[in-house]
């Protein structure tokens, strides 16, 4: 089977779940399920879209200007062609920031900041010595593109994996100051797939066995290596539940459509005592001298029901948990030999 009829195969799991992808990715996030109590959400869940996106973008101002944020007037004008646009119009002291999503009003607002007052906000560090009175400035960009998209999966492991909510919500700011309105939304998935593989029929042990460590993830999910510095704890997995919900409310509010995980084939060696008569293909991380315990297997790509019972599932717990997810990703050959 070439990778062509894999990507199709892993497709048709999202559309059995109630999704239409075209491909891997499938459309747009819609609304989130209800943030926990813990959680700190910047807009009223009961409000509009128009609502959402003034209100959000005012909380990344406020997170990043304090008092001077009230200088700014924001509003919400409709998106053009389906592109994200924003109005800049600054005069006596006062700016109006209109844009199409809490995104675009926010990317505005910090395109206004650094080429009318000369400031930066980056990854490293902020310089934001605003003047004591707003200088006149007028722009208006429509962006050239429908999504920009942010992150490699690798960061969930290389950057990300021991992220609290605070720095989230710092990550989550400076996404929406530089236009970013698709990031991957990958956290929160292992207690998902747990739910899934004891469901049919594997034990604790047999899912603990084929887990790995926290900062290994990527390459887990990837299907490269299976039972390397795991298991992963069960306190550590409730709280990435609970991030993920904070992090995709706070998306959606944002205007953004976050990109989350889909079944990529890969499975845990229990999975045989499970379902033995399914073909079931051994692989070893390609280039690497990995101990043979972390081996990984990939269900064939012939196996149609079963990708579509077991991929179908994962979707429905995981918009049971998270809300209704429509764009996903799924990387069923990283760096490994196509069956």
């Amino acid at each position: 089977m070439t990778r062509r009829e894999l990507i199709k195969l892993l497709s048709s799991s999202a559309a059995v779940a109630g999704a239409a992808p075209t491909s891997l990715l499938g459309e747009a996030m819609a609304t989130p399920a209800a943030a926990d109590p813990a959680g700190q959400t910047s807009t009223n869940p009961a409000a509009s879209p128009q609502e959402k996106a003034t209100s959000s973008a005012r909380a990344v101002l406020s997170r990043l200007l304090g008092a001077r944020a009230e200088d700014f007037s924001l509003a919400w004008i409709p998106a053009e062609n389906g592109h994200e646009v924003f109005e800049v119009s600054a005069t006596g002291g006062k700016v109006s920031i209109k844009g199409s999503s809490g995104v675009a009003i926010s990317r505005g607002a910090y395109t206004y900041l650094r080429k009318a007052c000369h400031s930066m906000v980056t990854w490293s560090g902020m310089h934001l010595e605003l003047p004591s009175r707003f200088p006149d400035w007028k722009a208006r960009v429509v962006s050239p593109y429908q999504f920009v998209l942010y992150y490699n999966v690798c960061t969930f492991g290389y950057t990300t994996a021991f992220w609290n909510w605070q720095r989230w919500q710092r990550e989550l700011d400076w996404m929406a100051l530089h236009g970013v309105n698709m990031p991957l939304a990958q956290d929160g998935q292992e207690i998902i797939w747990e739910r899934v593989w004891k469901r049919l029929g594997l034990s604790q042990a047999e899912v603990d066995r084929f887990s790995v460590g926290p900062g290994q993830l990527p390459w887990h999910r990837m299907g490269n290596i299976n039972y390397f510095d795991g298991p992963l704890p069960q306190a550590w997995m409730e709280e990435k539940r609970v991030l993920q919900r904070k992090i995709i409310t706070r998306m959606a509010e944002l205007g953004m459509s976050p990109v989350v995980p889909a079944f990529a084939g890969h499975v845990p060696e229990a999975f045989l005592r499970v379902f033995p008569k399914a073909t079931v293909h051994t692989q070893i991380w390609a280039g690497t001298s990995m101990p043979s315990l972390s081996k990984t297997f990939l269900l064939d790509p012939k196996e149609v029901e079963l990708y579509k019972e077991i991929g179908g599932r994962f979707i429905r717990e995981f918009k049971k948990e998270y809300g209704v997810g429509e764009y996903y990703l799924a990387d069923p050959v990283n760096e490994m030999r196509v069956p």
